[in-house]
């Protein structure tokens, strides 16, 4: 044995794998990445009935409706989650970007009176006292 091979093994030459086998051929033809994935389900068409019209949405858009309508019944979380994507969204165009389509944003007096018919319903967690 030299000293040369006692130092660093050499690489495998030739054919490691043996004729007829592949080895590490890496992703297979036509197979799809996670955003490639969610890009269809997001674009993918619905036809749905809303304001008693029959529409044909996108899942993206009726996860945005949904997600206002969660927001409009008082729930916080949901207001910010909309204004954070808002924010994205308008952070993010520019000349030859798409236009995303939101829900018709309400006014804030609407916002507020929708609030405070939910908040009448609502009881104070135990333990603590209302004002």
């Amino acid at each position: 044995m030299s000293s040369d091979d006692a130092q660093s093994p050499s690489p495998p030459r030739g054919r490691p794998f043996g004729p007829g086998h592949r080895g590490r051929a890496g992703r297979r033809k036509g197979a799809r990445n996670d955003k490639t994935i969610v890009e269809m389900i997001a674009l993918e068409k619905h036809r749905v009935k809303l304001n008693g019209r029959m529409r044909n949405l996108t899942t993206a858009e009726l996860a945005l409706i949904k997600l206002q309508r969660i927001a409009m019944s008082g729930d916080v979380r949901a207001a910010r989650r909309l204004d954070r994507l808002r924010e994205r969204i308008e952070a993010s165009r520019s000349d030859d970007a798409g236009v995303a389509v939101f829900p018709e944003r309400p006014s804030e007096e609407e916002w507020i009176r929708r609030a405070e018919i939910d908040n009448q319903f609502k009881q104070a967690p135990r333990g603590e006292e209302t004002t």
